[in-house]
């Protein structure tokens, strides 16, 4: 869009008016741009699965809830960060959540090392917040490490369709990656 209000504004020729046709090329580029499936805040403390209804479920351990406004803010959800109806969707015991994608895959946010068995089977992510799961652990494992090398995360589910593959070779049975 930028590059569209230069070409109008910095031109003198009759050639600037093709900046006009910029700015609608790029309002349809940024409408079309994929939205994430699971945000991490960069401490961990904050994490949040959108939904079959399109909506973040988000949950949040502490107050610091800036992660969370900006969140909402990028997603155009005019809900506040104390609206009650943020959690509906994850559902939590003593020792983690876990949050259902719009696919029905699961996101497991894992507060105790107890629960990594249970979680490593059914999830396809797993937010680590104590300890490191185990080896064989089937899921995608997010973990302290993570957040401190990467900060927060933006996740985007991918599902292999298995197209351009040859009829002859099968595909190798693997959980879903995100």
């Amino acid at each position: 869009m930028t590059a569209g209000f230069l070409v109008i504004g910095l031109l003198k020729t009759p050639l600037r008016w093709s900046g006009a046709a910029l700015i609608p090329l790029a309002v349809v580029w940024a409408a079309s741009a994929p939205l994430p499936d699971v945000l991490i805040g960069a401490d961990g403390h904050s994490f949040a699965v959108r939904g079959a209804d399109g909506r973040l479920a988000i949950h949040q351990v502490g107050g610091d809830s800036f992660a969370i406004k900006e969140w909402l803010a990028a997603d155009a959800d005019g809900r506040d960060v104390h609206d009650k109806s943020l959690g509906q969707g994850i559902n939590c015991d003593p020792s983690g959540c876990i949050g259902k994608l719009a696919d029905g895959a699961l996101v497991s946010y894992a507060v105790t090392p107890e629960a990594y068995d249970e979680d490593c089977a059914r999830a396809v992510l797993v937010v680590a917040t104590r300890g490191d799961p185990p080896a064989d652990c089937r899921a995608m494992v997010i973990g302290r490490a993570v957040w401190r090398a990467r900060g927060a995360l933006a996740l985007r589910r991918r599902i292999s369709t298995g197209r351009g593959r040859r009829p002859q070779r099968r595909a190798k049975a693997s959980p879903p990656r995100l």
